[in-house]
């Protein structure tokens, strides 16, 4: 049998860390409450809730192509060399006539030497957003057939297919890729040193989807899905009809 004293002073200890089981468990549970409603919100921020409400396809289609736009804010986080190759990747089987394959793509990651270069060509309204790009991008298109050097009379509308799938291939990752011709085209020129054999096509923002908040007020009334002319306008049976 303990002794009174010992036994006193034993209950006491018991009690103690009964206490501090509860206040941990109550640490524990604070945490994991605020570590779920963080993921919550990050949700909210990076799914926008009026994209079932705007984006209503007349018939059915792969919802990668329904959800696919072009939002503008950005977290400003780099990416890795294997993300942004994949991009690249998924433009390089695009479609082509001859499968001449005309597209190329000048990039600069953030933070390194090239960045300025390209976001130096931009105008003033871009450069507020993508500011947090991860990437920047210009898009050009050989204008002549590699086997012949005779024109291409397709090979912007060759270039525009290697660009969807790079979008396409981002939006499936969860990242922003936006298409701009708010830039000048010139100095893309003169600068980057493209050919003249070369069309100077457009730019490209990439990154991670960040939240509308992140924007200036204007930009973020824009900040949604925005929706399409109806198949009646722009499918025509026979023959052209205005």
């Amino acid at each position: 049998m303990l002794h009174p004293t010992w036994a006193h002073s034993l209950n006491g200890t018991r009690r103690r860390n009964h206490v501090v089981d509860i206040n941990t468990t109550f640490c524990m549970l604070c945490t994991l409450t605020t570590s779920i409603e963080k993921s919550i919100q990050q949700e909210k921020d990076n799914t926008d809730t009026t994209k079932t409400d705007r984006r209503q396809s007349t018939y059915k289609v792969n919802p990668l192509i329904l959800n696919r736009w072009s939002p503008r804010s950005m977290t400003g986080e780099e990416l890795d060399e294997d993300t942004i190759m994949s991009l690249f990747e998924a433009a390089r089987w695009a479609p082509s006539s001859f499968n001449n394959q005309p597209w190329r793509f000048i990039y600069a990651k953030r933070n390194t030497l090239h960045w300025d270069k390209l976001f130096n060509l931009l105008a003033d309204p871009n450069k507020v957003w993508t500011k947090d790009a991860a990437l920047l991008v210009v898009v050009v298109s050989r204008k002549n057939f590699e086997y012949n050097e005779k024109y291409s009379i397709t090979h912007q509308y060759d270039a525009g297919a290697a660009w969807e799938n790079l979008a396409l291939e981002a939006s499936s990752r969860g990242l922003v890729a936006h298409g701009m011709q708010g830039f000048d085209y010139e100095k893309a020129r003169v600068d980057l040193e493209i050919p003249d054999n070369f069309d100077v096509m457009a730019m490209i923002a990439i990154g991670k989807k960040g939240a509308r908040d992140n924007l200036p007020q204007q930009l973020q009334e824009r900040e949604y899905p925005n929706d399409r002319k109806p198949l009646a306008d722009i499918v025509m049976e026979g023959q052209f009809k205005k």
